[in-house]
């Protein structure tokens, strides 16, 4: 979705050795060579993993480039996560939410859904739209 969303084009060869074949190899190697993913420290991608929703974050936070002051986390749930300073940053300036409860669970699978809105969030934000975009 997010590289449809962005008009994504391959900027070089970037492969995982679990991607070759997979349906989704195209849009896998854009995000690696846009630079908007990494994969696994063992060369791999786990392409038929479903994906967190601190996942979705790191990889939205790359793409609208953001820098971020820490600051004390706006979820009780995403102090220490490798993804904290990116779930707030994108809090802050309107692409997530979390929960009613205060949380965010960033370890849990991200739906369709849920990543949908926050690709949408991205690009209404970055384009300066003002589309009511919400989780309802």
């Amino acid at each position: 979705m997010l590289v449809k969303a962005l008009g994504l084009e391959p900027a070089g060869n970037a492969n995982f050795k679990d991607a070759k074949g997979h349906w989704a190899e195209n849009e896998i190697m854009v995000l690696k060579s846009s630079g908007i993913i990494n994969g696994y420290l063992d060369g791999t991608f786990k392409p038929n993993q479903s994906i967190t929703k601190a996942e979705i974050v790191s990889m939205l936070s790359k793409v609208i480039n953001t820098t971020s002051i820490p600051k004390p986390s706006k979820f009780n749930d995403v102090s220490g996560s490798w993804a904290e300073i990116a779930i707030d940053t994108l809090f802050d300036i309107g692409i997530v939410n979390g929960t009613g409860e205060g949380s965010f669970r960033p370890q849990a699978n991200a739906t369709r859904l849920e990543s949908l809105l926050m690709i949408m969030s991205l690009l209404n934000i970055s384009l300066g739209l003002s589309l009511d975009i919400e989780l309802r």
